[in-house]
């Protein structure tokens, strides 16, 4: 339930026949959801990752008419509801959706795999009077929102059949005498539409008194085709009014066939006042002119907007027929260096990034006091960072690293990458995304002992991603797996760890999204003193950062945490392997929440093969006058060496939890518990002491293993 109604539930790969009240009972199909009768005002539908389509495919050798009645079919939305994509199917709040990483997808790919002209006429449609409520004339407001979708393969090419030459993705009507359509569109990208008519992504028509002026926030427009007017959007008004606002939206690699590359502004009879902010109009297409713009007999505002040729070209900015066109703020009129530009003679086309290359000039550019309510941008990161927001759909900026490189190295492009990923870091700032290639990087390129101080320190709501070839586009496109990027400690002489740097990887008070994803981190020596005796690969002290897609190996602590050691920090770790780390205590990881809380999440985690001298050769949980509870879930804890193991009850191969007696006291206090979840620890949960028992975990008899690919002995690290 949420606040004001109820939540219903869509999820493709759900069991068939469900009805809709859950994610365990989820309806597959969108349509069963829209057309619920017991849908109404106040509710929403959070729709699960996958492709939807207004209706099944049409089959080989279906009829005209079935054809037709196949592509009139569309998503329609219903007044007042909340439809939302972007859930990866297990979610209890709206806010811990990810619709970047769980793509949701409307398309309208209902003919030929290999040939648009048969898809659905128009994807999504609202409707200023829906026939639910024509007996009430309700019209489509704001409360109607569509968020967090891709929408592509609208093919609106009906030629004389009502309603079927514009607006390919979406057809918003409010055409008619009192009527309106005005919902919100939030968190939507719009690739690969086209229409035979006007506004190849989205037709707004307000006909006949009608009114229709949308909400666009964070949206991107790109690759889509009209034979008219307006080849991502087209804003009719007919003799009514059509005054949508845009709030950073990028429009690029769009294309008309005669005026308005990107959009149509028409208030031709009737009125036209849309307005544009912090939006982005770069490499768009028109036949007859203006190639970002067409502007007829309107009054369009342009504030703080990046627009290719800016407001006085014809040909590569606007096309003014007869209006008055207002500006505000700073225009920008250069290119705004996208990661993956999008040519507009391929559209209609679904392939580009729309994402901001480190030095965009659009960068820190927009008016943030007009975001009220807006918290994130079109990639579900924070939308306002120190006081600062981006022009277009995109937060943040891309540098690339690549120690092959050697361009000019001001991390804009593969090409011109920093060879250093510490020159990266310290340039980067919050949202940013640094994307490293294939290869070896150390701290410095110095030695001695100043020089073993040195480590890679990750910057707060930076996101760092290796695995790399040197060439995509896309973050998707990477492999960990087979391009290894690896971070290393061996600054010294080679293959000797005494001149090794203490750490490898620090950070201090770091929050949630600050993202470390597909590196492995190796050589890292911690035998000074203080701080410096302490977690040989990764050093953290404070706060709870996201480390995924790791391998931490062949590290060494002269007193804690070999691999990774936590000073009242609980980070997440996802997809990590920790493997031949050694130190006194804690070889793999030591949790200290000593005076504080270190509180890890563990999941999908695999940590074998590490030793310690003392206790904990897994894991060392310190509770001692704080709190240590870490959270493993799937996770193997096999084949690691405590050296100090002389409980007859318990053993601290895998892990070890300490907790002090206050004085006094003849027991001591249980600050130190890790919850344990389907998971595989040598020997049993029960032989960890004071560590609770979650689900389904899994016990092997005497003489079975997990069956390693290559099996790390302890003896071998680090």
């Amino acid at each position: 339930m949420t606040e004001s109604g109820t939540t219903f539930y869509v999820n493709q790969a759900a069991p068939s026949g469900g009805d809709g009240t859950s994610w365990a009972t989820a309806y597959t199909d969108l349509q069963n959801a829209l057309i619920n009768e017991n849908l109404k005002a106040g509710d929403q539908i959070w729709v699960a990752k996958g492709s939807y389509k207004p209706t099944s495919e049409i089959s080989e050798g279906a009829t005209e008419e079935q054809i037709l009645t196949a592509r009139r079919q569309s998503f329609v939305l219903v007044e007042g509801v909340a439809l939302y994509g972007g859930f990866s199917g297990d979610e209890e709040t709206l806010t811990e959706r990810d619709w970047r990483s769980n793509k949701t997808i409307l398309s309208g790919d209902i003919g030929n795999a290999d040939n648009n002209s048969g898809n659905s006429y128009s994807v999504v449609t609202a409707k200023g009077i829906t026939s639910r409520y024509s007996e009430n004339r309700k019209p489509l407001t704001s409360s109607t929102i569509l968020d967090g979708f891709t929408i592509s393969g609208g093919c609106a090419n009906g030629g004389s059949i009502s309603g079927s030459q514009q607006g390919g993705g979406l057809f918003c009507d409010g055409a008619g005498s009192y009527n309106q359509c005005n919902p919100t569109l939030r968190n939507l990208i719009f690739s690969g539409n086209y229409a035979g008519g006007n506004g190849g992504a989205l037709y707004m028509n307000a006909a006949f008194n009608g009114i229709c002026s949308p909400i666009l926030i964070n949206v991107a427009f790109f690759g889509n085709k009209s034979d008219g007017f307006g080849g991502a959007v087209s804003c009719a008004s007919g003799n009514g009014t059509s005054s949508p606002s845009f709030t950073n939206v990028t429009f690029t690699g769009n294309q008309a066939k005669n005026f308005g590359g990107a959009i149509e502004i028409n208030g031709t009879g009737g009125t036209s006042s849309p307005t544009f902010i912090n939006s982005i109009f770069w490499n768009n297409k028109a036949g007859g002119g203006g190639a970002s713009i067409y502007s007829r007999y309107a009054t369009p505002t342009f504030s703080d907007c990046l627009i290719h040729g800016g407001l006085s070209d014809t040909a590569n900015g606007i096309r003014d027929d007869n209006s008055t066109v207002n500006s505000s703020g700073t225009i920008l009129t250069t290119d705004p260096n996208f990661v993956a530009p999008v040519d507009p003679r391929t559209a209609p086309s679904r392939i580009g990034n729309l994402r901001l290359r480190y030095g965009s000039p659009a960068i820190g550019k927009g008016n943030i006091y007009v975001l009220s309510g807006v918290t994130t941008d079109l990639a579900c990161k924070p939308r306002i960072y120190d006081n600062t927001v981006n022009m277009g759909a995109y937060e943040g900026c891309i540098i690339f690293v690549n120690h092959a490189a050697n361009g000019a190295a001001d991390g804009s492009s593969w090409e011109k990458a920093f060879t250093d990923i510490n020159r990266a870091l310290t340039t980067a700032t919050a949202g940013d995304e640094i994307w490293v290639a294939k290869g070896t990087y150390e701290p410095t390129s110095a030695s001695g002992n100043a020089a073993r101080r040195e480590s890679f320190t990750l910057k707060d709501k930076v996101a760092i991603y290796g695995g790399f070839i040197g060439n995509e586009s896309r973050r998707q496109e990477r492999d960990w797996h087979h391009f290894k990027t690896i971070l290393s400690g061996d600054i010294g002489v080679q293959d000797e760890m005494k001149d090794n740097s203490y750490h490898v990887v620090t950070g201090t008070e770091l929050s949630e999204d600050t993202i470390m994803d597909g590196f492995t981190i190796s050589g890292g020596h911690a035998d000074g003193e203080d701080t410096f005796s302490l977690g040989g690969g990764i050093y953290l002290s404070g706060g709870s950062p996201t480390l995924q897609n790791l391998i931490i190996c062949g590290n060494h602590a002269r007193l804690d945490g070999g691999g990774l050691y936590n000073e009242k920090a609980s980070p997440t770790l996802i997809n990590v392997v920790l493997s031949g780390n050694r130190a006194h205590s804690g070889g793999a990881v030591y949790n200290n929440g000593e005076g504080g809380d270190s509180s890890p999440t563990l999941t999908n985690v695999t940590i074998s093969g590490n030793r310690a001298d003392g206790r904990g050769g897994g894991l060392f949980n310190n509770g001692k006058d704080g709190t240590s509870q870490p959270t493993l879930t799937n996770v193997i804890l096999w084949g690691n060496s405590a050296a100090i193991n002389r409980d007859k009850d318990y053993d601290s191969h895998e892990m070890y939890n300490h907790n002090a007696t206050p004085d006094g006291a003849t027991t001591p206090t249980i600050s130190a518990a890790p919850t344990i979840s389907y998971s595989l620890v040598q020997g049993g949960i029960g032989r960890i002491k004071d560590a609770i028992s979650g689900k389904y975990n899994v016990t092997l008899a005497d003489g079975e293993y997990p069956c390693f690919t290559q099996p790390v002995h302890p003896s071998q690290a680090p």
